[in-house]
C-alpha cells in the first residue's frame, strides 16, 4: 500500500541538488512530517530527505521517471529551485524576499 501523501523532488548534478535540498529543507520548515523522496543521478547523504532514489538513466525526463516510480498516492511534485513559505504564520524555509512580479 502506497503512504497516502508526499513530495518527489527529482535533481540531476551537483547544482540542482544543492537546490533540491535547500527546497526540502524550506517544505519541512512548514510541513515537518510531510515525506520527501528526492530522485536523483547519483547517491545523495542528507537528513533532510525521508529517501534517495537513484535514477537508473538520468535524461531529460527524468521527472517523468520520478513521477511512475513514487511511492505516494496522491504525489506532489516539487521544482527544486523553489522554496516553501508559509503567510499564515510568517515561518519560511527562505530568508529571500519574493519578489513583487510573483507575489499573491
Amino acid at each position: 500500500m502506497l503512504p497516502r501523501d508526499g513530495v518527489i523532488l527529482v535533481a540531476t548534478g551537483d547544482g540542482y541538488i544543492k537546490l533540491a535540498l535547500r527546497a526540502t529543507e524550506s517544505l519541512k520548515a512548514v510541513c515537518p512530517d510531510l515525506p520527501v523522496d528526492l530522485f536523483a543521478d547519483r547517491d545523495v547523504e542528507s537528513s533532510v530527505v525521508d529517501r534517495v532514489v537513484q535514477l537508473e538513466v538520468p535524461w531529460v525526463r527524468s521527472k517523468i521517471d520520478g513521477m511512475l516510480a513514487t511511492r505516494f498516492d496522491p504525489a506532489l511534485t516539487h521544482d527544486p529551485r523553489e522554496t516553501v513559505a508559509d503567510r499564515r504564520s510568517g515561518a519560511s524555509g527562505s530568508r529571500r524576499p519574493i519578489p513583487s512580479s510573483t507575489a499573491a
